[in-house]
C-alpha cells in the first residue's frame, strides 16, 4: 500500500464498542435504541385517511387508545433511549398521530407578569411582597413516589414510576449540595428592568435545609440578582454551611453590569460551586461562555446535611444576618429552561447544552442521575389555575413545583431558544393535560373521524359476531370487543405491510413528515447504481446526537437526510441515466443531495488547447425575495428612502445651484414582476380595480422633511399601465408632475404572466462623456430615455428605448436637485394618502451615478444576482466639475442599491428596513461625489399592515449566470456560425478539455466579483493591456479588488468553509465517477480547493529590453583607395607624438575597443575610422 492510498481508500468510522463511541451523547443504550430506531420501516400510507389501512379494526378505538397511550404514558420526563423505545413500541398510527395530530407546546414563565404589587417594606435590598402580591415556584427536595397513581390506580401499575434511590448513583434527594462533587445551577433569563423602588434584590433560587442560621447544620445556598448602583456584579450569591462559606459574594466579571443583565433580551446562565481545601471555586458562564472564574475564602465546606427544599423566586426565610423576611425579593423577570445539577459541570458539558433542551431520564439513565431538577414550562395553557400552577419537573425524579401566585399571564407558549436565535424551532413536547383545550379538540376530532368510518366499514371484524353476542359484550365491560380490536391491530398491521411492498419500487416523492426508506440504497443498487456510505466525516455526535461541537442544533435526524438523497437519486435515476455523461446528469446528480453546482462545482479546464476569454453563460436558477402587492391589503405599500445611524439624510444629495453634477449622468434601474393574474373563477381571484400600477421613481427632495419640493422639477414616475380594467395587456409609461415628460412603450400582449423586467431611465448630456471637456464647454442640453428588457431562458424577448431632450434647465436640475427615490404605491409626500396603487413584485431598485447602457441593462436581465457594468474601471466621472483629477471607477458608481433578502416581516408597528447594500460609508475619498456614492441610502416602508409576513415572496428566476474567464464549460454550445467564427482560426477542440469536481471558497467568492462586471471579456482588457506587459502588477485588477473588499464587513474564514462542507464528502465523487464517459480526463474525486480568485491573479514580470553590443571577432578587407591620402597628414612621423600625422599613428596602434568616438585636438575634430574604441 502507498501512502496515496491512506488518503484516497473510502473512510469508515470504527468504534470499539458502543460506550466508547458514545461519548459525547446520553449513553451507549441511548446508541443501541437510535440504530434500532434508524433502521425501522414506515410504510408510505396515508394515515390521515383510515380507509387506507383501517380494514379489521375500529377507527374510533384506535384514535382513541392511541391518545390515550400519549396521555399516560410518554416518558415526558424520560431519557432520550426512554423516548425513542416509546416510539419503538408504537404502531404505525400511533407514531403518525404523535407527529402529525397530537397537540404539544413550548412555554416559559413570567415571574411578576401583572406588575409587583404593594411591598411592606424593604430590608436589605430585598423588597417584602405583601401577602396578596407574593409569588414563587416552591418545589420540596425529599423523595417523590407516585403517590397520587397509587390512591386512585392499582399499586403494581405506579409503583415503579416512584423514584429510585441510590446513594451509590448519586439517586438521593433532588436538591444535594456536595460541595465536593460541586454544584451547578442554569437558566435562561431575560430581564428589562430593575424596579428598585419595590425591591433592589430579586431572588433566582433560595436552597435551604431547615435548619437555623445560629445552627452548626446550617445549610443555604441562594442566587440572587440586584439592581444596586455600586458598581458590582449584578449576579450575587451566598452558600453556607454552619459558620463556614461566603455572603453577598460577586459572580460575574466586573464587564458584565446591570446593563448587560437587564437588556430586554434572552440570555443563558450557569452558575457553578466546587468546594476545595483552598477554598470555593465559583464558574459564571453567559451564552455558553465561561465569563468569570474565582476562588472564594481559603477553606471548603461540608456537605449540607437534612432535606433541602427550594424556592425559584423569592427567599424561604431571612438570610442570615439578615432581617429580610421570608418572601422577600421576588422576581421580576421571564425564566425557562431551569436546571439544578448536583455536580460541578464542565464548560464543555454547558457549552455543548446551553442553546437547547436536554432529556431527563436520571431516574433511569446512569449517566444523568445528576439531573436533580429540570423546568421547562413546556405543560401547556389548560386555562385552569389550580393546574397551570403545577410546574412539572422533567428530570425524571418528580420534583414538580406548585407557583403560589401564578395569574393568566404567567405563562408564554413561546420559546427561549427561538427568541435568543439559538434554534429556529424548539422541540415541543407533547401536552399531558388530557382537559387542555387542544387534546379535548383533537380527541372530539379523530373520535367523529373513526366513528363515521366504522358505520361505513363493512370488513370490521368485531361486527362478523352474531348480535347476541355484541349485546352482551356490550353490557359488561367489552372484553369480546377489546380482544377483537387487539387481533384486528395484528391483521391491519400485516395489511399495511403487504399493501405497502409491491409498491416500494415506485417512485415516491415524499412530504416532509414521512420518514425515507431506511434501505433506499439497496433500491440504487438494484438498478446498477453503486451507492457509497455518505457522511462517513460526522461525529457520533452529529449523526445520532443531531447536533455539533459548535452550537448548532440539527433540524432533521441526519439518517433520514442520507436515506432521503438515496431516495432522491432513486426518483430521478433514469433522467440521471439518460443524460449520462453530459452536464446535465452530473447537475442533477448533486440536486438529489439538496445542493447545487453553486456550492460543488463542475468545472471544465482546457488542457493544453488555446482557451479564450469569452462571455460563457451557464444556464441555472436562483430563489430571490421580492416585495410582492398583488394582493389587496399590499396594493398600497409603498418604500421610500429614509434616514440611518451613518447617513442622517433621508435622499440623494445634490449640489442644487452649484451645478456640479451638469456634466454627468445618472440611471434610476428597477428590477420587477409582472405577476401571473388569477382568472376570475379562481376562488382566490380579486379585482384590481384601476388601470395604472404604480412601480416606483422619484421626487425632488426638501431637507425639512418627506414633503416634495415646491414647483418640483427633478421628478420622474414609472407606472404599468393596462388597456382596461382587469386586461392581461399593459404598457410602461415614464412622466413627471407636471406632465412636461410622458414616454411610453408599445402594449404587450399577456404580461400579465410572471414576466420579469429591468426597466431604466437615464438621464444624461447629450454628448456625454466628453461633456465639460474642451470640445463641449458650454451648458449642455439633455436626453431621459427610458428603456425596458425583459429575458426569456437566456435570449431577449421584448425590450423598448423611447427618450425625449431636455434643455438644460431641466436636465441639470434633474442632475443636481436632491432626489429621493420609492418603490410600489405612489403616495402624496412618500407617506400621505395613495395616489396610484401598485400590485408588482419589485425584486431591487439602483440609482447610478452613470449611464447604464442598454447592454448593461440586458446583463442584468439575464441575471438577476449580476450588478455589472461594462468597462467597469473606466472613469465613470471624466469631465465632472471638480473631479477632473479624480478617477472614479464606473463600478463605484452604484449610490443605490435595495435588495430584500434580509426582509422577512414587518414590524409590530407595521414598518420593516431595507438596507443598502451598495455601501455604508462616511469617509471621503473622491470629493464632493462621495456624498451620493458612498453614503447608506436605507429604505423604510408603509402599508404592509403590523406583522405582516405575506408580502415577502420567494421567487424562483432563472438566470444565464457567467462563467469565470479560466472555465471552458457553457450552456449555450449550439449557435449559427457567422463570418468570425468561419474565417477566423479557434479553437472548438472538446478533447483537450479536463472536467473536475471542486469545492472551492475562492471561486464562489470570484463567482461574486464577476457581478461587477457586465461582460467576462472585459478580464482581456484587465490583464491583457500592453501597459500592463512591464508593470509588477495589474493596475486596474488591484484597483477593482480594492472596490470589492471595501464593501465586505467580515474576513474570509476557509476553516469555517471546509468544516460546513464536510457533508459533501467522498461519496459524492464515487457516485459521479459512475456519470463521467470513459474518454475524458477528470478529477478522481471532489476537490477542496485553495486558490486565488479572479481578481488576485499572479502576473509574469517581463524586464525592459537593453541592447548589448558584443565585440566583433571578424576582420574586414580594405578597399583599393581607402588610404590614398595626403602624405602631408599622412606620412610617418619623425617623432613619437602624434602631431599632424594622425592617420598613421592610430593605424600602427593596437586596435582594440575602438566605437568610432570623437575627439578634439588642437581645436580641431577627428573621427577614429577604427571599428572599435582604441583607447587613444
Amino acid at each position: 500500500m502507498s501512502i496515496k492510498d491512506l488518503f484516497t481508500k473510502s473512510k469508515v468510522a470504527i468504534y470499539e464498542s458502543a460506550e466508547s463511541a458514545s461519548v459525547n451523547i446520553e449513553s451507549a443504550d441511548f446508541l443501541k435504541e437510535k440504530i434500532k430506531e434508524n433502521n425501522t420501516f414506515i410504510p408510505f400510507v396515508d394515515f390521515s385517511d383510515p380507509s387506507v389501512f383501517i380494514k379489521f379494526g375500529s377507527a374510533k378505538l384506535y384514535y382513541e387508545n392511541s391518545i390515550k397511550r400519549i396521555t399516560n404514558q410518554f416518558p415526558y420526563d424520560g431519557s432520550a433511549k426512554e423516548k425513542i423505545e416509546f416510539q419503538q413500541s408504537s404502531s404505525y398510527l400511533d407514531r403518525w398521530l404523535f407527529e402529525n395530530k397530537y397537540p404539544k407546546s413550548t412555554g416559559y414563565a413570567i415571574f411578576t407578569a401583572d406588575g409587583y404589587g404593594s411591598i411592606s417594606g424593604i430590608t436589605d435590598g430585598y423588597g417584602a411582597p405583601v401577602a396578596a402580591s407574593r409569588e414563587f415556584i416552591s418545589v420540596f427536595g425529599g423523595l417523590h413516589t407516585a403517590s397520587a397513581g397509587m390512591k386512585t390506580g392499582e399499586l403494581f401499575k405506579n409503583f415503579d414510576d416512584s423514584i429510585v434511590y441510590d446513594p451509590n448513583k448519586n439517586r438521593t434527594q433532588n436538591f444535594r449540595v456536595n460541595p465536593a462533587d460541586g454544584t451547578t445551577v442554569e437558566f435562561w433569563l431575560n430581564k428589562s428592568n430593575f424596579i428598585t423602588s419595590s425591591t433592589e434584590k430579586e431572588v433566582i433560587l433560595d436552597l435551604w435545609n431547615g435548619n437555623l442560621s445560629s445552627s452548626s447544620d446550617y445549610g443555604r445556598l441562594t442566587i440572587y440578582i440586584t439592581g444596586s448602583s455600586d458598581g458590582l456584579s449584578p449576579f450575587r450569591a451566598t452558600m453556607q454551611n454552619g459558620t463556614n462559606g461566603f455572603s453577598d459574594q460577586n459572580l460575574a466579571a466586573t464587564t458584565f453590569t446591570t446593563a448587560s443583565l437587564a437588556d430586554g433580551e434572552w440570555h443563558h446562565y450557569a452558575v457553578s460551586f466546587l468546594s476545595q481545601s483552598s477554598g470555593i471555586k465559583s464558574f459564571f458562564y453567559v451564552d455558553g461562555d465561561l465569563n468569570n472564574e474565582q476562588t472564594i475564602g481559603s477553606t471548603g465546606i461540608d456537605e449540607f446535611a437534612g432535606r433541602i427544599n427550594a424556592y425559584v423566586g423569592a427567599l424561604q426565610a431571612s438570610p442570615s444576618g439578615s432581617s429580610a423576611p421570608e418572601f422577600a425579593g421576588k422576581l421580576s423577570a421571564s425564566l425557562d429552561e431551569f436546571r439544578y445539577w448536583k455536580k460541578r459541570r464542565t464548560s464543555k458539558e454547558i457549552n455543548l447544552n446551553w442553546y437547547r433542551p436536554i432529556n431527563g431520564g436520571s431516574n433511569t439513565e446512569d449517566n444523568n442521575t445528576t439531573l436533580g431538577c429540570y423546568f421547562k414550562f413546556n405543560e401547556g395553557i389548560t386555562g385552569t389555575d389550580s393546574i397551570d400552577s403545577t410546574v412539572l419537573d422533567y428530570s425524571g425524579r418528580l420534583a414538580n413545583g406548585s407557583w403560589t401566585g401564578y395569574s393568566n399571564n404567567a405563562r408564554n407558549v413561546g420559546s427561549c431558544f427561538v427568541s435568543a436565535s439559538v434554534l429556529s424551532t424548539e422541540p415541543a413536547d407533547p401536552i399531558l393535560y388530557s382537559t387542555h383545550p387542544e387534546v379535548i379538540a383533537v380527541t372530539s376530532e379523530m373520535q367523529t373521524s373513526g366513528s363515521d368510518y366504522d358505520q361505513l366499514n363493512t370488513t370490521f371484524l368485531y361486527d362478523k359476531l352474531p348480535q347476541f353476542m355484541r349485546d352482551e359484550d356490550e353490557e359488561n365491560e367489552e372484553d369480546i370487543k377489546k380482544l377483537y380490536q387487539i387481533l384486528s391491530s395484528y391483521f391491519d398491521t400485516i395489511y399495511s405491510q403487504t399493501t405497502i411492498l409491491p409498491l416500494l419500487t415506485n417512485k415516491n416523492y415524499l412530504s416532509s413528515s414521512t420518514k425515507p426508506l431506511p434501505f433506499s440504497n439497496r433500491l440504487l443498487e438494484s438498478r446498477g447504481f453503486i451507492t457509497s456510505e455518505l457522511f462517513v466525516d460526522t461525529d457520533i455526535l452529529e449523526f445520532y446526537g443531531n447536533n455539533d461541537f459548535e452550537n448548532r442544533k440539527y433540524i432533521e435526524n441526519v439518517n433520514d437526510i442520507k436515506n432521503l438523497i438515496y431516495h432522491n437519486i432513486y426518483n430521478n435515476l433514469d433522467y440521471i441515466y439518460k443524460t449520462k455523461g453530459s452536464e446535465k446528469s452530473f447537475r442533477n446528480l448533486l440536486r438529489c443531495f439538496g445542493v447545487d453546482d453553486e456550492l460543488v462545482k463542475f468545472n471544465v479546464y482546457t488542457d493544453g488547447g488555446m482557451h479564450y476569454f469569452n462571455d460563457n453563460f451557464k444556464d441555472s436558477s436562483v430563489t430571490a425575495k421580492f416585495i410582492n402587492h398583488n394582493n389587496p391589503a399590499y396594493f398600497g405599500g409603498s418604500i421610500y428612502q429614509d434616514s440611518s445611524t451613518s447617513n442622517p439624510i433621508t435622499f440623494i444629495s445634490g449640489s442644487s445651484s452649484e451645478k456640479l453634477e451638469k456634466n454627468s449622468a445618472f440611471t434610476f434601474e428597477v428590477d420587477v414582476l409582472i405577476p401571473e393574474k388569477l382568472p376570475a373563477t379562481d376562488p382566490a381571484f380579486f379585482d384590481r380595480l384601476f388601470i395604472s400600477a404604480s412601480i416606483g421613481e422619484f421626487h425632488q427632495a426638501t431637507t425639512a422633511d418627506y414633503t416634495w419640493a415646491t414647483n418640483e422639477i427633478a421628478n420622474a414616475q414609472m407606472f404599468l399601465v393596462r388597456d382596461k380594467i382587469e386586461s392581461n395587456r399593459a404598457k410602461f409609461v415614464l412622466s413627471n408632475q407636471d406632465g412636461t415628460i410622458f414616454l411610453t412603450s408599445s402594449f404587450y400582449d399577456d404580461i400579465y404572466d410572471n414576466e420579469r423586467w429591468i426597466l431604466a431611465t437615464r438621464v444624461k448630456p447629450i454628448a456625454y462623456p466628453i461633456e465639460g471637456s474642451y470640445a463641449n464647454s458650454a451648458n449642455p442640453t439633455y436626453e431621459i430615455s427610458f428603456y425596458g428588457v425583459n429575458n426569456e431562458f437566456g435570449e431577449v424577448k421584448n425590450r423598448f428605448s423611447v427618450s425625449a431632450s431636455l434643455d438644460f434647465a431641466s436636465g441639470s436640475s434633474y442632475m443636481s436637485e436632491a432626489k429621493r427615490v420609492y418603490v410600489g404605491a405612489h403616495r402624496t409626500n412618500f407617506t400621505g394618502s395613495v395616489l396610484q396603487n401598485t400590485d408588482v413584485e419589485i425584486g431591487a431598485c439602483r440609482f447610478w451615478f452613470d449611464y447604464l447602457s442598454d447592454f448593461d441593462l440586458t446583463a442584468h436581465s439575464k441575471d438577476i444576482t449580476n450588478l455589472g457594468v461594462d468597462n467597469s474601471t473606466r472613469n465613470g466621472t471624466l469631465f465632472a466639475t471638480d473631479l477632473t483629477n479624480v478617477p472614479i471607477p464606473r463600478s463605484d458608481t452604484l449610490a443605490l442599491n435595495w435588495d430584500f433578502d434580509l426582509v422577512t416581516s414587518s414590524s409590530a408597528g407595521g414598518t420593516f428596513e431595507v438596507a443598502d447594500v451598495s455601501s455604508g460609508s462616511t469617509d471621503t475619498i473622491y470629493g464632493w461625489i462621495d456624498n451620493v456614492i458612498r453614503r447608506e441610502h436605507k429604505g423604510v416602508s408603509i402599508g404592509y399592515g403590523s406583522s405582516a409576513t405575506s408580502f415577502v415572496d420567494k421567487e424562483l428566476i432563472y438566470v444565464s449566470k457567467k462563467e469565470l474567464p479560466e472555465i471552458s464549460v457553457t450552456s449555450d454550445n449550439i449557435f449559427v456560425k457567422d463570418d468570425e467564427q468561419k474565417f477566423f482560426i479557434k479553437d472548438d477542440d472538446v478533447s483537450d478539455n479536463f472536467y473536475s469536481l471542486e469545492k472551492s471558497m475562492y471561486q464562489i467568492i470570484s463567482e461574486d466579483m464577476l457581478s461587477m462586471f457586465a461582460s467576462a471579456i472585459e478580464f482581456n482588457n484587465l490583464i491583457g493591456l500592453s501597459v500592463d506587459r512591464y508593470r509588477h502588477r495589474y493596475k486596474n485588477l488591484d484597483k477593482m479588488r480594492q472596490l470589492f473588499f471595501e464593501k465586505v464587513e467580515s474576513d474570509m474564514d476557509f476553516d469555517k468553509f471546509t468544516n460546513y462542507y464536510k457533508w459533501i464528502d467522498s461519496a459524492i465523487s464515487e457516485m459521479m465517477s459512475q456519470l463521467y464517459p470513459a474518454s475524458v480526463k477528470h478529477s478522481d474525486s471532489i476537490a477542496d480547493m485553495v486558490e486565488s480568485h479572479i481578481l488576485e491573479r499572479n502576473k509574469y514580470q517581463n524586464k525592459f529590453p537593453l541592447t548589448t553590443r558584443l565585440e566583433s571577432t571578424e576582420g574586414r578587407i580594405r578597399g583599393v583607395s581607402e588610404l590614398d591620402y595626403n602624405w602631408k597628414f599622412g606620412h610617418a612621423p619623425a617623432v613619437s607624438s602624434a602631431t599632424g600625422t594622425l592617420v598613421f599613428f592610430f593605424e600602427s596602434n593596437q586596435r582594440t575597443n575602438c566605437y568610432n568616438k570623437r575627439w578634439s585636438n588642437g581645436g580641431h575634430f577627428y573621427i577614429c575610422r577604427h571599428s572599435y574604441w582604441c583607447g587613444k
